[in-house]
């Protein structure tokens, strides 16, 4: 799985850098053999002291499906990365534990109507 970590307007330090990793490692690590390429993107938009300005967005690009994207806000960037970390990892459950609707059911549920 490779992670790619991009700042803009955030100071984007080793410590930082790493912290991201392992939590995105921690939360896809059951899904790694399906995961491509994650990229992430923190970003500062420079609002009022308390405001939700520090953004994490996470884009995982999967063996095969649509990509998985999150965007997250809140004061601080660790807990911006946390969350989105978190929340990337449920997403991916949802996607790859949910199991595929039979060619049956599908006819089943798309001829029963309304």
């Amino acid at each position: 799985m490779r992670i790619e970590v991009r700042g803009r307007g955030a100071v984007l330090t080793e410590e930082l850098r790493s912290h991201v990793e392992r939590r995105l490692r921690f939360a896809l690590s059951r899904f790694s053999p399906r995961v491509r390429r994650v990229s992430v993107r923190l970003e500062d938009r420079a609002g009022r002291e308390g405001e939700l300005d520090k953004h994490c967005r996470v884009r995982v690009t999967m063996a095969h499906g649509a990509p998985l994207l999150t965007d997250t806000a809140d004061a601080e960037l660790v807990a911006a990365v946390d969350r989105a970390c978190d929340l990337v990892g449920r997403l991916a459950g949802h996607r790859i534990d949910r199991p595929p609707l039979s060619a049956g059911l599908r006819r089943a549920r798309a001829s029963a109507g309304p």
